[in-house]
């Protein structure tokens, strides 16, 4: 029976996206050096994941200056990407290294590292679970 339920979902066409129109509300400067690559809002700041083979690094940004308040790289061999909070935690992917980096969210004192297969590319955390994407239809959990 499973079987048969799959191959339904399968063979349902794919649902059409609704279209959506955007309006820039503001602006705000930013380090033009930095590739954004993992984005959150905590507590009236950015908290970012930039990514770049060799200069890699978690910022912590006033929104209104750009200015970098405090910032930490990661290592060389990294390019870094998604960034989700879980309480007082930072959560880095990196691209292809295949690990994920814990940081303090005051601080940016490395906590630890784990590793899963794939490559990393999103990061957000639902409330309950760290939803990961690895740039194809499928996310993890």
């Amino acid at each position: 029976m499973q079987d048969a339920v799959e191959d339904v979902v399968m063979d349902a066409p794919p649902a059409r996206a609704e279209r959506l129109r955007v309006e820039v509300v503001e602006r705000h400067p930013h380090d033009r050096a930095a590739f954004t690559q993992g984005l959150l809002w905590h507590d009236g700041h950015l908290y970012e994941s930039t990514g770049l083979r060799g200069r890699s690094s978690l910022r912590k940004v006033d929104l209104e200056t750009g200015e970098v308040l405090a910032q930490r790289s990661v290592e060389r061999r990294i390019f870094a990407e998604g960034l989700a909070r879980v309480g007082d935690l930072l959560y880095q992917l990196s691209w292809t290294a295949g690990e994920a980096h814990v940081w303090t969210l005051d601080g940016f004192e490395h906590r630890r590292t784990f590793e899963y297969d794939g490559e990393g590319w999103g990061l957000c955390h639902d409330g309950t679970h760290l939803v990961m994407s690895d740039g194809s239809d499928r996310l993890s959990f």
